[in-house]
């Protein structure tokens, strides 16, 4: 995972190419402690991510929550189209913000 220090901004890439129940967690996990370290608006770079199973979309849900309850604003940006399609088959793209 690459962070970048962008202003009032923290940007983070995911560099996995897939996020299911396999690397979810540990991904989860180092996501936490940079929203833990850096009490920023956050913008998440998805541009390599092109395989998401219900445990990952259950995971950057997990990501939103946390960052709504800190008040803080969360983006996702660069979803691959395969990731794209999954959250609006299972009608999550009401809830993502697709930039």
């Amino acid at each position: 995972m690459v962070t970048a220090d962008i202003g009032d901004v923290i940007r983070i890439t995911i560099e996995a190419d897939e996020i299911d129940f396999d690397n979810f967690k540990p991904i989860q996990e180092r996501i936490h402690r940079i929203l833990r370290a850096h009490p920023r608006d956050i913008v998440i770079n998805m541009e390599r991510v092109d395989f998401i199973d219900s445990a990952g979309i259950a995971m950057l849900l997990k990501v939103i929550e946390s960052v709504d309850v800190e008040k803080r604003s969360i983006d996702f940006v660069n979803f691959t189209d395969n990731v794209r399609n999954t959250l609006t088959v299972v009608n999550l793209s009401r809830i993502f913000k697709i930039v």
